[in-house]
This record gives C-alpha cells, structure tokens and sequence, in this order.
C-alpha cells in the first residue's frame, strides 16, 4: 500500500552509528505535495510539505520533533502557529499528567 504514497523525510542524528530520531511524512501521490523547507540544528527538526490548492490558498504540514534535552524554539513556533494555514504535527515531548504522564514539563 506504500507505493500509493510519496514519502518526505529528514533523517535523524547518527550516535553510535544508530540513528536516534528523524522525520517521515506520506502523502497519497494523487495530492500534489512539495516539499519546501527542512531544518535540523542537531535536535529539533521540522519539515516542511506544502499542500497546494486552488486561487492560490495552500496548506503547509510542518512535521517536527523536539528533542526533550533542547530548549524549545518559542519563536519559531509561535510564528509558525501563527499563519492559518500551518498545521504543525509530531512528537513535542510534551508531558502532563492528565496524558497519561508521571510529571508534567512545561511544554
């Protein structure tokens, strides 16, 4: 069912020869996506699809993955959370105790 699908990706850090961590977005090939943007500071990563549509509206998904050992890039979420037609998905290490988690962090 996979090859029904165009595959983005931002490969994580290597440590130790293993890689630790990375990015993967599928979208089905009949959805034009283009992939216009990725960045990776050795921690958090994010990864930009655009999803054009008509009259020239768009959609981007931003991926991203926030490493629990980094600060968290405030700025540059709150300017992607900013523009309606971002969708941010992935793995925050975000954690409270209403989740299900131990302890809560301030993400």
């Amino acid at each position: 069912y996979l090859q029904d699908y165009a595959y983005f990706n931002l490969t994580g850090m290597k440590i130790n020869g293993s890689t630790n961590y990375g990015l993967l977005t599928l979208v089905k090939k009949q959805i034009v996506a283009l992939e216009t943007g990725k960045h990776d500071n050795g921690g958090n990563q994010f990864l930009h699809i655009t999803l054009p549509g008509n009259n020239g509206y768009k959609t981007n998904i931003i991926n991203t993955y926030l490493s629990p050992s980094l600060v968290m890039p405030k700025n540059k979420l709150i300017n992607l959370l900013l523009d309606p037609t971002n969708i941010l998905i992935g793995d925050f290490n975000a954690r409270h105790t209403n989740w299900g988690n131990r302890s809560n962090n301030r993400r």
